[in-house]
């Protein structure tokens, strides 16, 4: 969930930001859209603070659902004047990172069942088999 909470909140950071939006607006409006609550809540901070006159790198900070390289992109976006179209790399880069994670969790997920299942009747099997091995010959 949070691969696609920064692919939601990245990918309308970077609209809002080259539609003319204020930093502030930006990222209020960008930090609404994500369906990681804990993660909204930390981008909202961040948006207040931007409000409150610190720069997006001084606001994202504190974010725990960020992580340092994004912290430290957006940092580095904003002194070059490039936010929009990093936002959409920051997008991009979630949404791939998002599409590998689905790719494994969907070819792993059937492996782990057969060995859940295998798990549950091997003993059975052992022990049945014991059973026969003692029981006496007619």
């Amino acid at each position: 969930l949070q691969f696609f909470s920064h692919t939601v909140y990245f990918r309308l950071l970077g609209a809002a930001f080259g539609a003319g939006a204020s930093p502030w607006q930006s990222m209020e409006l960008a930090a609404h859209t994500v369906p990681n609550l804990l993660l909204q809540a930390d981008l909202q901070a961040a948006a207040t603070r931007v409000r409150d006159g610190n720069t997006i790198a001084a606001a994202c900070l504190p974010c725990s659902y960020l992580t340092v390289e994004q912290k430290a992109i957006l940092e580095t976006a904003e002194r070059a004047g490039s936010l929009p179209a990093v936002a959409a790399k920051l997008a991009d880069d979630a949404q791939n990172k998002l599409e590998t994670w689905l790719t494994v969790y969907y070819k792993m997920t059937p492996l782990i069942l057969f060995l859940l299942v295998a798990a549950m009747t091997i003993p059975s099997l052992f022990s049945q088999a014991s059973r026969l091995m003692s029981a006496p010959n007619p």
